[in-house]
């Protein structure tokens, strides 16, 4: 099983999409979490099976002394295990936990947020520190909890700690003071990425 199907099971568990063509969920409903444990560098030799086996292993009957004593806890969880096949290409494998939580995007919405982003950038060419700050429109689109200073309809949840507005508005062409920045960085396939950056 490729790493990438884990990951579209994954989402299939949890969320509403289309039935996946290679598994089927009874009582799907009743699903309430998944539990995806990694051990980085666990194979199949450590269950007593080797590397050329068939997809599907019967953990039920597995040698006593080999599978069985060496993994008591892991072979008693599950009837049948599933082996994983690591993806990459010229003799380099690519990180199991980015395959997983990738999602494939079509080319037209690759196309579309280009596109937004050339605008916004256009926008802020003069003002790159304000070109980072998500609008009020993108907040809402992204699901976003939203300031009640920004929208006074908001009802946000006890003990939301907010961060008051400005005393007096900012004149025309003046730049917001930047006081401090952070950033989130994570992991994909062509290294690691800008995922988030905020500013206060």
């Amino acid at each position: 099983m490729p790493t990438k199907q884990l990951g579209e099971f994954v989402l299939y568990a949890l969320s509403e999409t289309s039935n996946l063509s290679w598994c089927n969920i009874i009582h799907k409903a009743k699903v309430d979490h998944v539990v995806m444990m990694y051990a980085q560098g666990l194979n199949c030799n450590y269950f007593g099976v080797d590397d050329t086996t068939t997809p599907y292993v019967d953990l039920e009957q597995l040698k006593e002394s080999v599978g069985k004593a060496a993994m008591p806890f892991l072979t008693k969880q599950a009837k049948y295990m599933i082996t994983n096949q690591i993806s990459g290409k010229n003799g380099r494998f690519n990180s199991p936990v980015a395959d997983i939580l990738q999602c494939n995007m079509s080319n037209s919405k690759k196309e579309r947020l280009a596109k937004e982003k050339q605008i916004k950038m256009q926008k802020y060419k003069d003002n790159m520190r304000e070109f980072y700050m998500v609008t009020l429109e993108e907040m809402k689109k992204i699901d976003y909890p939203i300031p009640p200073f920004l929208d006074p309809s908001v009802t946000l949840p006890d003990g939301w700690k907010e961060t008051h507005p400005a005393s007096e508005p900012l004149k025309e062409g003046e730049q917001k003071r930047l006081i401090a920045v952070d950033c989130e960085m994570v992991l994909t396939v062509k290294g690691s990425s800008l995922a988030r950056i905020t500013l206060i």
